[in-house]
């Protein structure tokens, strides 16, 4: 997998008023709270555990800087027996149910107080999606600290721009991805090339013979525009089949006006998010991991295309 953003629109508005009115970020409560400084109580000391204590997100310290605020999160997953081993297979570490791997991510709230929506990009490490488990521990404290108010973080697509580009024919190439496992039939095809035991990432490009020509976006917009799980999940099923092989997820390059190239991730309906952008030319740290710098300024970039 690789790292992704996932944007969501954040609006305020009092319990029992109408669905559409919306308060000042900048003045949620009448008196002069803004949703930046509240967001920043409520996500300081923060964590967030899923019912069966598997899955835990912390958060350290957010940051406000002018009207962001910068999230630096830990992604617990416990209850699982593996073995972690080194490029030549040399066993490292075993790990134990009780024992907990941490995968940092982050997160980037952009909150113009003059306005009444705001925006939060959330940066999806390798699969590991925060946003249920944010959302869950955040509506709870600030139920504590602001009953009488709402916050509504609602996932964005900026459908007007796929829209677009499948009209004029800017579908540049599709990537269909599996994720296998040793014991998974779809691990048969790639022998002599795989090792016992070992996972394998297979995936198919699909780009145009001849050059200029574009793909097809009708399977997106079918995708996007249904709104029923089961129709979402049947369509989804739909895209990620071929040659009789299901894979996992499905990339498609959109190539813009400019000639510019930005690729995005169709997501499984269960994530609760239908599409996710590609986070691109980050930084690598000396442990290998992006860097906080380069993530949070590919946030903003993701967050550009909407603003």
């Amino acid at each position: 997998m690789s790292h992704r953003a996932a944007l969501y629109t954040v609006r305020v508005r009092e319990r029992y008023a109408a669905r559409d009115d919306y308060r000042l970020l900048g003045n949620i409560d009448g008196r002069g709270t803004s949703v930046l400084t509240a967001l920043a109580q409520y996500l300081t000391d923060f964590t967030s555990t899923n019912d069966s204590g598997s899955m835990t997100l912390r958060s350290e310290a957010p940051v406000i800087d002018a009207d962001e605020l910068l999230l630096s999160l830990s992604h617990g997953e416990s209850g699982l027996a593996t073995n972690i081993v080194n490029p030549r297979g040399d066993l490292q570490y075993q790990r134990t149910p009780p024992d907990t791997e941490l995968m940092r991510c982050y997160g980037l709230f952009t909150l113009p107080l003059a306005e009444r929506q705001g925006w939060l990009a959330l940066h999806v490490n390798h699969g590991r999606g925060v946003k249920s488990l944010l959302e869950q521990g955040l509506i709870a404290r600030w139920r504590e600290g602001l009953p009488d108010l709402v916050l509504h973080l609602t996932p964005f697509v900026n459908t007007a721009v796929v829209e677009e580009a499948i009209n004029q024919n800017r579908i540049g190439n599709v990537r269909l991805i599996k994720y296998t496992k040793p014991n998974d039939p779809a691990v048969a095809a790639t022998t002599p090339w795989v090792r016992a035991g070992q996972d394998v990432r297979i995936e198919v490009k699909m780009s145009p013979r001849t050059r200029g020509q574009r793909f097809l976006g009708r399977p997106i917009r079918r995708y996007l525009e249904a709104e029923e799980a089961h129709e979402k999940e049947a369509i989804f099923r739909e895209i990620v089949e071929f040659e009789g092989l299901d894979f996992d997820e499905v990339k498609v390059e959109i190539v813009f006006s400019d000639n510019t190239r930005r690729s995005y991730n169709l997501e499984k309906p269960s994530s609760g998010h239908p599409m996710t952008l590609e986070l691109e030319e980050l930084d690598e740290g000396d442990d290998g991991a992006p860097t906080e710098e380069s993530v949070l300024n590919a946030l903003r970039a993701a967050l550009a295309t909407v603003q």
